[in-house]
């Protein structure tokens, strides 16, 4: 995207990525009563899959998901919504950069990060895990989250050092109205629990496996599992091959590598039950040296490190500080004073005076029609929307917030200086500050300093009512449709049906095939079959290019009982099977 375009009562001021299903945008509301700097994020579907009904139930599952979801450690969502035929999430923006930028700036200038960093990062993270994973309806049903997708690209730290867990797209809850089906498998192999990547039941578990990878590879700076080729990564993480991170670091101390291990282990039974006792242990090791590690550390280590694009995020508040109607779009990058701010492409400092270039939908409002009267018309707010206004009413704060402490470099500036000899045989003299700390984590796991005061517990009531009135609404306009339909029915009941007439061509859209992965023992002289066609001889065995569909899987030795096993294939999924052949 070249310059500032309208989208609905929004304006998307610049595209910060894309991916297969949508693209995310920074995003503000256009004729607030008060002025604001403050910008959003709005991810919307993709054209081409805006008619596709799969894709548009993953989308509306994920926003539905994570309405419910508040808490520092997670990306705050605000509103599902459609605009025409553009469904759109509008979330919380976070100026900062992933756990993979960090990872690259790093092995760019040849560092490693500090333990006490690397601790600091994932006891955050896994506070919000714990949240999820806890979390309830309003009416104190469990969600039953889990996000089967913790990994470097969804966990942002932004620049005033806060952590966040982004990207609930392919989590499983008990409210999605889309069903995973077993043995599909959905996340990225490298991050993968064992017995999620073997296509078995998983809980909550599977995500602290999860972050205890995240975990290893900060503190070494390197993938945990590698191979060259998917196979290779499914067969390592099926047996969770890992080595302590002090092998790769010296700096690691026991108490570290012990935390990282027990997340890291094949049976889930082994592990931590819940984020909160990750998260207890990682709060309990950072109270145990000096200096304790805080987020105003981690906020000087990105001031620092990504210096540059703090710069440019300062000079876009400034840049788009400036568009407060629709109006401004036009003056600024299409009007006289286009020049006034430096458009991101000589295109876009030449374009005409046309309102209707601003508009990235199919149909624009006309010359002399009312912008905003238009935008109301042609959005529907599907989900959430009640809190936006109220964040932003806050007070006009300053959204990248850079300090300079005397000291703090010092304390920070040496990434692979963590001394094993500052772990202290004994803590009693850090007791009171490892008690305050777990009675803080102990309270939900999840919000930290949260009460529950009688006018929150007013506004929940209130936000209750007012889905359950929006929700009765809906179930009378349904009734209504129904009647509806039923008269028309009985209406037309006697009416001949009209001559066929000829359909055309349909254009199919090719569907990405699968793969079966064949893991069985013993691994040789067997015979696998699919649908009764030979296939391989030799576990483990890759069986790609599957159309998707349903498949018999059967396993052959002589001397051995046969194995049989019904599996389905999804669309670009892979299915792992695992056979024991019992001798006759």
């Amino acid at each position: 995207m070249s310059r500032p375009m309208l989208f609905g009562k929004y304006c998307l001021l610049e595209r910060l990525s894309v991916g297969g299903m949508a693209e995310v945008f920074r995003a503000k509301p256009l004729n607030t009563p008060t002025p604001t700097h403050r910008f959003l994020a709005l991810k919307r579907i993709l054209p081409h899959l805006a008619e596709d009904d799969e894709f548009i139930k993953m989308f509306v599952d994920e926003a539905k998901l994570c309405v419910h979801l508040r808490h520092p450690n997670i990306v705050h969502i605000f509103e599902l919504g459609k605009f025409q035929s553009s469904s759109y999430i509008l979330m919380e923006y976070i100026p900062g950069r992933d756990l993979l930028a960090l990872q690259k700036r790093l092995r760019k200038r040849r560092l490693i990060m500090s333990v006490a960093q690397a601790c600091y990062i994932v006891m955050e993270l896994a506070k919000g895990l714990d949240y999820a994973h806890r979390a309830t309806d309003d009416y104190g049903r469990p969600l039953n989250i889990i996000h089967r997708d913790v990994s470097p690209q969804n966990v942002i730290v932004s620049f005033n050092g806060a952590v966040k867990l982004i990207d609930f797209g392919v989590a499983k809850a008990a409210v999605q109205s889309t069903k995973t089906q077993v043995g599909v498998l959905k996340g990225k192999f490298g991050y993968m629990s064992p017995e999620q990547i073997r296509g078995e039941q998983i809980d909550q578990r599977s995500d602290i496996f999860a972050a205890g990878t995240v975990l290893w590879e900060l503190l070494t700076n390197r993938r945990l599992f590698t191979g060259d080729n998917e196979f290779e990564i499914f067969q390592k993480v099926r047996t969770a091959e890992a080595e302590l991170p002090s092998a790769k670091n010296p700096q690691v101390p026991p108490e570290v590598d012990r935390i990282v291990m027990k997340a890291l282990t094949a049976d889930p039974n082994d592990r931590y039950d819940w984020c909160v006792e990750l998260a207890r242990d990682l709060g309990q090791f950072l109270t145990s040296i000096e200096p304790l590690y805080t987020q105003q550390h981690l906020a000087d280590w990105m001031a620092r490190f990504f210096d540059e694009e703090l710069a440019s995020e300062t000079a876009k508040i400034q840049e788009f500080g400036q568009i407060q109607t629709a109006q401004d779009i036009r003056r600024l990058y299409f009007g006289e004073g286009a020049q006034a701010v430096a458009s991101p492409s000589p295109e876009a400092a030449q374009a005409p005076e046309d309102p209707t270039q601003i508009w990235d939908v199919d149909e624009a409002p006309g010359e002399s029609e009312d912008i905003e009267a238009f935008a109301a018309q042609h959005t529907t707010v599907q989900a959430g929307g009640f809190e936006l206004n109220d964040f932003l009413m806050l007070g006009e704060d300053e959204l990248i917030e850079v300090h300079e402490e005397p000291g703090a470099h010092a304390q920070t500036m040496e990434l692979d200086r963590v001394d094993p000899a500052m772990l202290r045989q004994s803590v009693a003299a850090t007791q009171e500050r490892r008690d305050a700390q777990s009675a803080t984590l102990d309270r939900g796991g999840t919000n930290p300093g949260t009460a529950f005061t009688p006018e929150a517990l007013a506004q929940a009531k209130k936000r209750r009512n007012m889905r359950a009135a929006l929700a009765g609404v809906a179930v009378m306009v349904c009734l209504g449709l129904m009647c509806a339909t039923l008269l028309v029915y009985l209406l037309r009941a006697n009416t001949p049906p009209p001559e066929p007439e000829e359909l055309p061509e349909q254009v199919v859209a090719a569907k990405s095939p699968g793969t079966i992965i064949v893991v069985a023992q013993p691994e040789d002289a067997i015979q696998v079959f699919v649908d009764g066609e030979l296939r391989g001889e030799q576990s483990p065995l890759k069986l790609e290019g599957l159309e998707p569909g349903e498949y018999t899987v059967e396993i052959k030795r002589e001397g051995y009982s046969d194995f049989s096993r019904r599996v389905s294939v999804g669309e670009g999924g892979l299915v792992p099977v695992e056979a024991t052949l019992s001798p006759e």
